[in-house]
C-alpha cells in the first residue's frame, strides 16, 4: 500500500470518508443490492451451521450445538436487518 494514503487518507492528502458518507453517497439500486448481498452471505453461513446442527456433527458438545443455532438464527436476523436498514 502507498505509505502516502496510510498517513493522510487518500494519495491526494484528502480525508477517507467516513462509512456512513460512503453509505450515504450510494444510489438506492446499489445500497439495495449492498443490502440483499449482505442478507444472501447470512443465508449461506445460517444454512451451514443450520445443517451441520442437523447433522449432529454440534449436538456432541451438547451447549455447543444449541450455541451454533443461536448464531444461526442471529445471522439470520442481522442479516434481514442489514438488508432493511440499507434499502
Amino acid at each position: 500500500m502507498n505509505k502516502q494514503a496510510d498517513e493522510k487518507g487518500t494519495p491526494e492528502g484528502k480525508p477517507q470518508p467516513s462509512l456512513q458518507e460512503q453509505l450515504d453517497a450510494l444510489s438506492p439500486k446499489e445500497k439495495s443490492d449492498l443490502g440483499m448481498g449482505v442478507l444472501v452471505v447470512a443465508l449461506i453461513a445460517a444454512t451451514l451451521i443450520a445443517t451441520w446442527v442437523i447433522l449432529g456433527l454440534a449436538t456432541s458438545g451438547g451447549v455447543f450445538g444449541y450455541l451454533l443455532a443461536f448464531v444461526a438464527v442471529a445471522l439470520l436476523v442481522g442479516g434481514f436487518l442489514w438488508q432493511r436498514i440499507l434499502a
